[in-house]
């Protein structure tokens, strides 16, 4: 039986955690593969800073092209958006090949609503949920979570992926390039929609001292290429992609 490792989400941009996370779970699962599967956007808009399905889709080919193990699949870009729930990626997966022992990979943020996800008590027995965590306080507060989930869901099943604890979300990546393309205009106030209010702050300060030290060409890309795969950054600035 093949192993296989589902690694879902926007990736807007994919960027270096995203590519420390597959890695783990290649390293630490033992799987024969590591699949990212962007989600379809179900709503997109240029001016709102973010890249079309098929950026993202050329992103991810740039950012795994170097690693054999790591691969990139349409499928869910290819769904209808009414369709695209993670429930029924994995039933479609699971009939497409019942050869497959399926890991489906998540933040440790995420797992704390996993129970609110579409269809989550079908969801919990169509693969293994590998939790990336980041640190012992983390990894605690993941095994909680989960002895619950386990109790509420007989049959689901988890496992805990050690991770380098890299401070990088797609947003900061998002601000850096609007400013250094756009000149620092009043739309660097973007709010982050996944983080803490506190931490919307934090990352707002870190992104606009980084656009206003980056605003040449190789500082951008010095920059840039510390937080993403260097053929990502490339890509990003010739597609002048986030300017908005």
């Amino acid at each position: 039986m093949s192993k296989k490792a589902i690694f879902g989400g926007s990736f807007d941009p994919v960027h270096k955690g995203h590519i420390s996370v597959a890695l783990s779970a290649y390293r630490e699962l033992g799987v024969d593969e590591v699949i990212f599967m962007p989600t379809r956007l179900r709503y997109y808009k240029k001016e709102n800073r973010m890249a079309s399905d098929e950026e993202r889709y050329a992103m991810l080919l740039h950012a795994v092209k170097q690693y054999p193990y790591l691969t990139v699949s349409r499928m869910e870009l290819d769904t209808p958006v009414e369709e695209n729930y993670t429930v029924n990626t994995l039933e479609r997966l699971t009939a497409e090949h019942p050869d497959w022992e399926i890991y489906f990979i998540i933040g440790g943020d995420s797992l704390a609503y996993l129970d609110s996800w579409r269809r989550a008590e079908c969801l919990f027995q169509l693969a293994t949920f590998a939790v990336a965590v980041r640190d012992e306080v983390d990894s605690d507060r993941a095994k909680e979570i989960i002895e619950d989930y386990e109790t509420h869901f007989p049959g689901s099943r988890f496992v805990l992926l050690s991770t380098d604890p890299i401070d990088i979300s797609s947003t900061q990546i998002r601000n850096l390039v609007a400013g250094y393309l756009r000149g620092i205009s009043e739309d660097k106030n973007e709010p982050e929609n996944d983080l803490p209010e506190g931490k919307q702050i934090e990352e707002l300060q870190i992104t606009q001292n980084m656009s206003e030290s980056g605003r040449d060409t190789e500082d951008i890309e010095d920059k840039l290429i510390e937080l993403v795969p260097e053929s990502v950054a490339h890509f990003i600035l010739e597609k002048g992609i986030y300017k908005g």
